[in-house]
């Protein structure tokens, strides 16, 4: 298997991916879940290309299964996620999404638009 990262072995990248495995490092992985099994998940990370401007703390990879949408699981996660986040030391963090509205409502600020492969709205949130 080629990682798009030829530096990185493949152990950096399922901690990137999964997480430490250890409750006071990141990245962390929180998940949701109903006797059935996950339904839902927020990934929080240090993106190590943000440290030059700032943005060093994620969340990313935010999904709850379609048909237990709507029911206020995904803020749930969200406001989960910001709260380990800031158990860890964070004071803001960001987003990358193509819903901004749905972070708005939760207090969070459009800081950036972007264009091309990674395009979409880049939210932020003092902690």
């Amino acid at each position: 298997m080629e990682w798009p990262e030829p530096k990185r072995s493949r152990e950096d990248v399922i901690v990137r991916i999964f997480g430490a495995g250890k409750e006071d490092q990141l990245p962390q992985t929180l998940v949701l879940h109903e006797e059935a099994g996950p339904i839902g998940y927020s990934t929080i990370l240090l993106y190590e290309k943000g440290r030059s401007s700032g943005q060093i703390h994620w969340i990313d990879a935010v999904y709850v299964k379609p048909e237990k949408r709507k029911r206020g699981l995904w803020t749930k996660l969200i406001l989960a996620a910001e709260g380990k986040a800031k158990a860890l030391g964070a004071s803001e963090v960001f987003a990358l999404t193509d819903i901004p509205i749905l972070y708005q409502k939760l207090s969070w600020t459009i800081c950036e638009t972007r264009t091309g492969t990674a395009s979409g709205s880049v939210m932020s949130k003092k902690l």
